[in-house]
């Protein structure tokens, strides 16, 4: 064995309005009006270990996928976005089932919280009142694909004359981009539901959030359930548009 094992733990967890993992976004950046709490173990939430942080506007996370683990990892895997009928490598692909299920993520850093009492943030997926709980330094971002309490291994600063290459090719991600609905809520929902938080409740709804092999599928008397912050969220899709239905539970 060339490489001797190591045991990695969390520095830290976030905390986001998807307490299950239907409906995240596919990819970090994707809907920058979706935000997370990073909390961090007390070993690392002091303030010397953020110094310099600020200048930074984006951030990249080393992150568990901890739903996705394999004892016996496959060597290929069906995107959804390819219809889940097609195999490519691993290695050629973002799926979550991978050797040792690590996430990357690029976010963009919207504030570094040390201030508890006088913080008000209303995106705050922790709440002013969870937020208080919390001693030492947090960081609050957006942009986030990750499920509630999922756990952080390392964070790095985005450099941009490093990390951006415009000229990049794509593979086959370039003709799965554009999948859109148009979302219909009933006004009831739309007067239960907080109008910042309903926005971006359509924003996630509007990239459809069923599994890509069933974009192309007539399943319109199929009833899904998207839980989002402390919503229970059921629609069905039917000729190109998702309908809310009336009947949303809170959590």
């Amino acid at each position: 064995m060339l490489y001797k094992e190591k045991i990695i733990k969390p520095i830290a967890y976030i905390r986001t309005e998807f307490p299950s993992k239907f409906g995240i976004p596919r990819q970090s950046s994707l809907k920058n009006n979706l935000f997370g709490s990073i909390v961090f173990e007390p070993k690392y939430s002091h303030e010397e270990a953020f110094r310099g942080l600020q200048e930074f506007s984006h951030l990249w996370l080393i992150w568990h996928f901890t739903e996705t683990e394999k004892n016996e990892p496959s060597l290929t895997v069906r995107p959804p976005r390819l219809g889940g009928n097609k195999r490519i490598g691993v290695f050629a692909s973002r799926s979550p089932y991978r050797p040792n299920a690590l996430g990357l993520s690029c976010v963009k850093l919207e504030k570094i919280c040390s201030d508890r009492e006088s913080c008000n943030i209303p995106y705050c997926p922790l709440g002013k009142e969870s937020c208080k709980k919390h001693s030492g330094i947090s960081l609050l971002v957006s942009g986030i694909d990750m499920k509630d309490k999922t756990p952080i291994f390392d964070i790095k600063p985005y450099i941009p004359i490093t990390d951006c290459h415009p000229d990049a090719s794509e593979g086959y991600t370039s003709v799965t981009q554009n999948h859109m609905l148009s979302v219909i809520i009933p006004e009831n929902i739309r007067s239960v539901i907080p109008k910042e938080k309903l926005s971006r409740l359509i924003s996630v709804l509007e990239d459809d959030p069923r599994p890509g092999y069933r974009h192309s599928v007539n399943d319109s008397d199929k009833i899904y359930h998207l839980e989002f912050d402390i919503y229970d969220i059921p629609f069905r899709v039917k000729d190109g548009k998702l309908i809310v239905l009336d009947n949303i539970k809170t959590n």
